[in-house]
C-alpha cells in the first residue's frame, strides 16, 4: 500500500537508458492502490483505492515533495479501478467495481456526475475526447457509452464486442439506431473477436483516439479502429397505409466498375444524364398498399407515386444504370418501372413468389437476376439495347430460394 515517486537523474540524462532514482515513497495511503493519475504541471498525484476513497496529494511548502492535500472517502461503494484526469476540463473520472463512472470537479473535489452501467458492467475503459468535450467509456460486456457530461447525458450506446455486436455490412460494422444523433462504424481490426466478454477477458479493456478522430479499442484478441459520426438526423416519412416490404436507393442494387460507369454517364445525351442523377437522388419505397413512392433524401417529401394493381410486390431494387426500379411479385412476375413515366414492362418465367432482386452491370451489360420461392433462379438481359429477355432459368435449390447476389 505506498506509492513510490521516481525522478530522472539529472546527471545522467546522456546515457543511453534514462536513471532515475527514487525520492519519496507515500504510506498514508488507506488500502491497496488500484489506479493514479497525474498532473505533471501542477505536479498532482490523484490515488484510487481498494476502498473506494480518492486521495490528492500536492507539494507542501515549495518542496519537492508531496503530502496529503485532500482524501475523498468513499467516492465508490466499492474499489476505484480506473482515474483518468482532464486537466484542461477541471474534471477527474473515476471508474469502479461498483459498476459506476463518477465526475468530480478537481478544484473541489464535488461530484458533478454519477454515471450508472445499464448493463451492471463495471466500466474498464476511459477515454476523454476533447474535440467535442465528451466522455467516452468502455465496459466489461463490450458496450461503448459516449456521454456529455456537461449537459445532455448519454449520446450513444452501442456494443462493440461480444454476442449481439453490431452487424458487419460493406466491410463495416454500422450502428443501425440513428437516434440520438450519432453513428459508430467499424474501419479496421487486426485480430478476431472471439469468445464471450466476461471478468476473464475484460470486454473493452481500452479506448484511444487516433489520427482523424479515429476511436481505437482493444478487446479479447482484436484491435478495432472505429469511426464515430456526430451530427445524423432523422426524419420519418410515414405516407403507406400498409407495410413496407423493401427500401431502394443509390447504389442499393448494382454491383459495377466505377470506372465503367463513369464512362457510360458521360457517353450519354445531356438529357439521358439528367435524368440519371435525378433517379439516384431519389430513395423508393414498396409497400404491401401497392404503391411505390419516390422520396427526396434530404427532407423525405414524396416526390411520386406508382401504383401496382396486378400483385402484391415482395422485393424491390433500383437499377439507375437502364434508369429502372424492378419489382418482384407475389405471382412470379418480374416488372420494370421507369423513374420518371411510371411505364411498365413485365417479364415472366417463375411460378411462385419472387423473394430477391440484383443488379449486376458490367461495361454495356446489364443482367438482372432474380430468386423465387419455386426454388428456381434466373438471369436476365436488360441492357436496354432490346428488349429485356431472359437468358436462363435454372432450378437451384430443391426448397424455396430465399436469396440471390450477383
Amino acid at each position: 500500500s505506498t506509492v513510490r515517486i521516481w525522478r530522472a537523474d539529472p546527471a545522467r540524462t546522456v546515457m543511453l537508458h534514462p536513471w532515475f532514482s527514487e525520492v519519496q515513497v507515500l504510506r498514508d495511503v488507506s488500502g491497496w492502490i488500484n489506479a493514479l493519475a497525474l498532473h505533471s504541471k501542477e505536479e498532482t498525484l490523484y490515488v484510487g483505492d481498494e476502498r473506494g476513497h480518492i486521495s490528492v496529494y500536492r507539494p507542501a511548502g515549495g518542496a519537492m515533495r508531496l503530502s496529503r492535500w485532500r482524501q475523498q472517502p468513499r467516492v465508490h461503494s466499492l474499489g476505484v479501478t480506473r482515474l483518468l484526469l482532464v486537466p484542461g476540463e477541471r474534471v477527474l473520472v473515476s471508474a469502479s467495481y461498483d459498476c459506476t463512472a463518477k465526475v468530480l470537479d478537481t478544484r473541489s473535489g464535488a461530484v458533478t456526475r454519477i454515471i450508472d452501467s445499464p448493463h451492471r458492467s463495471r466500466f474498464t475503459a476511459l477515454c476523454w475526447d476533447g474535440a467535442r468535450s465528451e466522455l467516452l467509456l468502455g465496459d466489461e460486456s463490450g458496450h461503448l457509452s459516449i456521454w456529455d457530461v456537461g449537459g445532455e447525458g448519454c449520446l450513444k450506446c452501442e456494443r462493440l464486442w461480444g454476442d449481439g455486436a453490431l452487424p458487419k455490412q460493406g466491410g463495416e460494422k454500422v450502428a443501425a439506431a440513428l437516434a440520438n444523433a450519432v453513428r459508430v462504424s467499424r474501419i479496421d481490426s487486426t485480430g478476431p473477436r472471439v469468445g464471450k466478454p466476461g471478468p476473464s477477458q475484460g470486454g473493452l479493456r481500452h479506448l484511444a483516439l487516433a489520427e482523424g478522430g479515429r476511436l481505437l479499442s482493444s478487446s479479447g484478441t482484436a484491435v478495432d479502429a472505429w469511426r464515430v459520426v456526430h451530427g445524423i438526423s432523422s426524419v420519418r416519412a410515414a405516407a403507406h397505409s400498409a407495410a413496407v416490404v423493401a427500401v431502394a436507393g443509390p447504389g442499393t442494387a448494382a454491383v459495377c466498375d466505377e470506372g465503367e460507369e463513369r464512362r457510360s454517364d458521360a457517353a450519354r445525351s445531356p438529357e439521358a444524364a439528367l435524368s440519371t442523377r435525378s433517379s439516384e437522388s431519389a430513395v423508393y419505397s414498396a409497400s404491401l398498399d401497392g404503391t411505390i413512392r419516390a422520396w427526396d433524401p434530404q427532407d423525405m417529401s414524396c416526390t411520386s407515386i406508382f401504383h401496382e394493381v396486378r400483385s402484391e410486390i415482395a422485393c424491390l431494387i433500383h437499377c439507375p444504370r437502364c434508369e429502372r426500379l424492378v419489382t418482384g411479385h407475389d405471382d412470379g412476375a418480374i416488372r420494370l418501372w421507369h423513374v420518371d413515366s411510371g411505364s411498365t414492362v413485365t417479364l415472366s418465367g417463375h411460378s411462385n413468389t419472387v423473394t430477391c432482386l440484383s443488379v449486376d452491370t458490367r461495361g454495356k451489360s446489364v443482367r438482372l437476376l432474380s430468386s423465387s420461392f419455386d426454388g428456381t433462379v434466373g438471369a436476365w438481359d436488360i441492357s436496354g439495347q432490346r428488349p429485356p429477355r431472359l437468358e436462363l432459368l435454372f432450378a437451384a435449390h430443391e426448397e424455396e430460394v430465399l436469396a440471390v447476389r450477383a
